[in-house]
């Protein structure tokens, strides 16, 4: 399906290929005006951001002017400014994002330079203050296989971040903009980092590590799917063709990690066919990359919570034989490994063991909470066992209600009391749990 839509009405859509056109151009003379229409207006910069993100595969820019012959000085519109950035990316691709040496920000950022100099020292090339903008990356990682582009890009609340004058501009707006560019984004809180570096710099260390393992497992599952290799268990990647992921970090103070408890990242829903396309067989590819997409960035995931994203993708409301024998075809050549409880699968990446999982997550990036029949039982017992490291011991009532408002549940059903219920038992019978007296503890061990 094709639309023909401007800048104002564009929110909302999206297509895998986007033609963009640019229609403005000199006069007569030659010359070209600062007058970019609604980018010149107060915000105008926001509809340029909504528009450049609204392709999910490609886009092919349209335009007679080219970013040089934009001039900054005869301007003051931040809308202006952006989309002679985004004319330079898409002349030059992602040289645009590194500092021209001509337009190179002096000021040094002391925090910036001292972690980019510890993981320097970790065994990672790394590089300061990127972009073109006034909304730089405070540090970039380089990739060890590929030292032509950035593996992981980290975000700081230092000198850059104070230039984004409001939280929703340093929180989302900014780890989305680069995360539509193909950046995978971590942030670093100064204080967290002072009070514990070593810490912080282990928790790059992972992320840097998880990113590499998650392009390796890519690349596998997409040999498996060219090939039509079977592996016991199945593929955890995404397709290794891709060079972007619609998934974006964007972490607040309220979603810093605090004891097991982690940010939660989420696959945003996108729009991939009909319903009546999600039968047709060129598009089972397509449904197993979308699978595996959830597989590596939400798992441990629930076969329910699965299906039903990606039936969602497809525009299809209501589950059935039919359609989970397309979803069911297209998991077989998906690497994984599963848990069963009574009501409900639970999928694995193959780089996760079940019984060492030492986390759990609570709202996405979106504010969306899962239903805790879809959250596996290793993953609640995590959060069973922060509640009585903080409470040293209490009642089976108390237990379920505090650890229900850890995945932000102030009011306790029957279904968060089934299923806290199920992640005390499986804790007591590993060992980690005992009652005493009335009373749930940890175990000492």
């Amino acid at each position: 399906m094709v639309f023909i839509k401007n800048l104002e009405n564009v929110q909302g859509d999206e297509r895998d290929v986007i033609l963009f056109s640019v229609g403005y151009g000199p006069d007569a003379n030659g010359k070209i005006s600062m007058n970019f229409g609604p980018l010149n207006q107060e915000g105008g910069w926001r509809r340029l951001n909504v528009a450049i993100s609204r392709a999910r595969k490609s886009m092919i820019v349209y335009a007679v002017i080219r970013p040089e012959q934009i001039d900054l000085s005869r301007t003051r519109s931040e809308g202006v400014a952006g989309l002679k950035g985004f004319l330079e990316y898409a002349a030059r691709g992602r040289g645009a994002l590194t500092v021209q040496a001509g337009h190179q920000d002096l000021r040094k950022d002391g925090l910036a330079e001292e972690i980019a100099g510890a993981i320097d020292a970790m065994g990672y090339a790394v590089r300061t203050n990127i972009g073109d903008s006034k909304y730089k990356l405070d540090i970039g990682v380089i990739h060890p296989q590929y030292p032509d582009r950035y593996l992981l890009g980290i975000l700081l609340d230092g000198e850059n971040s104070r230039e984004a004058t409001l939280s929703k501009d340093r929180y989302i707006l900014q780890p989305g903009v680069l995360a539509g560019l193909g950046w995978k984004i971590m942030r670093i809180w100064a204080l967290d980092y002072l009070d514990n570096s070593k810490k912080i710099l282990g928790e790059v260390d992972q992320k840097i590590k998880e990113l590499l393992e998650q392009e390796k497992l890519a690349a596998d599952a997409d040999i498996q799917g060219r090939t039509g290799g079977t592996r016991s268990g199945g593929a955890a990647g995404a397709n290794a063709d891709e060079k972007q992921s619609p998934v974006f970090e964007k972490i607040s103070e309220a979603e810093m990690p605090s004891g097991k408890k982690m940010p939660y990242q989420s696959v945003p829903p996108v729009k991939k066919g009909t319903s009546e396309s999600f039968y047709e067989p060129e598009n089972l590819q397509t449904i197993r990359q979308l699978i595996v997409q959830i597989l590596i960035t939400e798992a441990p995931v629930s076969r329910k919570y699965m299906l039903r994203k990606v039936l969602g993708a497809w525009e299809i409301a209501r589950t059935g034989s039919r359609v989970e024998h397309v979803f069911d075809t297209a998991l077989q050549n998906v690497q994984r490994s599963e848990t069963v409880e009574t009501d409900n699968t639970f999928y694995w990446r193959v780089d996760q063991k079940p019984e060492e999982y030492d986390n759990y997550r609570a709202e996405d990036q979106f504010g969306n909470h899962r239903s805790m029949d879809e959250i596996a039982v290793q993953e609640i017992l995590c959060a069973v066992m922060e509640a009585l490291a903080e409470q040293v011991a209490v009642s089976r009532e108390d237990l379920i209600r505090e650890t229900g408002k850890k995945f932000g549940f102030t009011r306790i059903g029957t279904v968060i009391e089934k299923a806290v219920n199920n992640a005390v038992a499986y804790g007591m019978e590993h060992g980690k749990i005992k009652e005493a007296e009335g009373k749930f503890m940890l175990c000492e061990n």
